[in-house]
């Protein structure tokens, strides 16, 4: 039984349009996102219209409608011994269509007063963007998801304090999401104080391009990486940090990367009771770097996601340039084109040698003038390498 159709045709079923059912689907590897919608009940109307937003904190922005004309109706009023379901279709082929971002799309019917009905939204992953790192860690306990808490990000200082109090940190999944784990002791009896525990258990935690921590990759003495473990005390079980590393990708998606290991001594590392000593590794750890050791070059050249994407104001640009296009000091250009390729920007043109660059955007061109709402193309030159990035800016 289609529950939410009854509850349509209880509430109205004698004039209107009854939108059963409303769904999103996604094609990235197509350039689409299909709209499909349903009505039961069709009574005479002027027809539907279609809008998107762009996600915006997990609810939709501000909403444009996406069909150029009236979806004129083709269902009828009619349900008893009928076929009373009409699909309806609107392809979303739109360029600007952003791979990574979530959309949300809405329906709207124009009764013959021509009043606008807005049904739900619906919201549209549009597929997922490149892996720029990904998080590996083993703890032993066995009592996982009851007693720990875990935490993964940065922290220049050196101290992450509560939750929320690091640069950036993300919470680590729980047993279910586990990628494996196996018995490294027999199980003991509980002794009433604290016994030890005897399952490894092993994560993995994906970042992709455009997520926060892309800010603060590769872990280095500025940049430095915690894994934070505070046991509750649950079932008087205890644990242990076994490893932690951070494996970060050439460039977003590249299959070859590096990985970085924590140097804490000595492993592995207790979990403490009743998080009066949670167990803190840090990538590197404090003081294990001298000051003003360089960062390792990074090979190749690439423009890495703009932060934020959307803008709504200022943003930053990211972008690498690597040892196959510099031993010294090359001719670099970073500069902002409109949809029609003419160029909104000149962001940096200098002479620069491989490593790690970053420049601030204001929002506006080369005279001043805050740039109109749309798409823009990032474009990077590094010697003879070429990277394009699409970027929204919205109001």
């Amino acid at each position: 039984m289609d529950v939410y159709a009854a509850v349509k045709e209880a509430l109205n079923s004698t004039n209107g349009v009854q939108v059963v059912q409303i769904r999103a689907l996604p094609h990235p590897q197509d350039g689409r996102i299909d709209v499909k919608w349903i009505t039961q009940r069709e009574f005479p109307f002027q027809g539907f219209n279609v809008y998107r937003a762009l996600d915006a904190n997990g609810a939709p922005g501000t909403f444009t409608q996406i069909n150029a004309s009236l979806i004129l109706p083709s269902g009828h009023s009619g349900i008893e011994g009928l076929s009373n379901r009409t699909p309806y279709l609107l392809v979303d082929n739109d360029a600007a269509l952003a791979i990574g971002a979530t959309y949300w799309y809405q329906v709207e019917w124009i009764d013959l007063g021509s009043v606008s009905h807005l049904e739900p939204p619906v919201p549209a992953d549009y597929g997922e963007l490149a892996r720029v790192a990904t998080a590996r860690y083993s703890i032993v306990h066995n009592a996982v998801d009851n007693d720990l808490t875990v935490r993964i990000g940065e922290d220049f200082g050196y101290s992450p304090g509560a939750l929320g109090g690091a640069d950036f940190e993300v919470l680590g999944p729980g047993e279910g999401q586990q990628d494996s784990a196996h018995v490294v002791l027999g199980t003991p009896p509980n002794t009433g104080t604290s016994t030890v525990g005897t399952i490894e258990h092993f994560w993995s935690v994906g970042f992709n391009a455009g997520d926060p921590a892309e800010s603060y990759l590769p872990p280095r003495r500025g940049w430095p990486w915690f894994l934070y473990v505070k046991d509750a005390g649950y079932v008087n079980r205890t644990g242990r940090v076994t490893s932690f590393s951070i494996f970060v990708n050439d460039f977003p998606g590249s299959a070859n990367g590096t990985t970085y290991v924590t140097d804490h001594s000595p492993m592995p590392v207790q979990t403490g009771e009743f998080g009066q000593s949670p167990a803190v590794l840090w990538i590197p750890e404090q003081g294990t770097v001298a000051v003003g050791d360089p960062a390792p070059a990074p090979k190749l050249t690439f423009l890495r996601p703009s932060i934020p994407n959307p803008i709504t104001g200022r943003a930053v640009f990211r972008y690498a340039v690597g040892r196959e296009v510099a031993r010294g000091p090359v001719n670099v250009s970073l500069r902002l084109h409109d949809l029609q390729g003419r160029l909104v920007r000149n962001l940096t043109g200098a002479q620069q040698g491989p490593g790690d660059y970053e420049v601030g955007w204001d929002g506006r061109d080369d005279g001043g003038t805050r740039v109109v709402p749309g798409i823009y193309y990032l474009r990077l030159s590094a010697g003879g390498v070429r990277s394009q990035q699409k970027i929204a800016v919205l109001d």
